[in-house]
């Protein structure tokens, strides 16, 4: 079994949990997923005083790439540009994410199956 984790911010209009998970939960998403991968969404926040949640990440087990404005569509106006972080990088990315003690506080998490 395969998992694919979707990390996503809190913010001051940020839809609640029950909503999300309506929204992900829905026929449009566990039709497209394959048998075999599970998504997993999981919603952080900033810990008092703690790292900033702004930088956009695709994280995988071999690497990852920064987006400096994010993965959606945007307005014809935004530049994104994408980084492949280094060795080093990805090492702190990965530890603030899925470290044992992460650099944020997680608000809540469920499983899309």
């Amino acid at each position: 079994m395969y998992c694919i984790e979707i990390h996503i911010a809190e913010h001051l209009n940020a839809p609640s949990a029950e909503h999300l998970k309506k929204e992900f939960c829905s026929k449009r998403f566990t039709e497209i997923l394959p048998p075999n991968i599970e998504l997993r969404v999981k919603r952080w926040s900033q810990k008092k005083g703690g790292e900033k949640l702004h930088d956009r990440f695709l994280l995988t087990d071999i690497g990852c790439v920064q987006s400096s404005y994010g993965f959606d569509h945007g307005a014809d106006s935004e530049t994104t540009s994408l980084t492949l972080l280094n060795k080093q990088d990805y090492s702190l990315v990965k530890y603030q994410y899925l470290g044992e003690n992460p650099a944020f506080e997680l608000d809540f998490e469920f499983l899309v199956k």
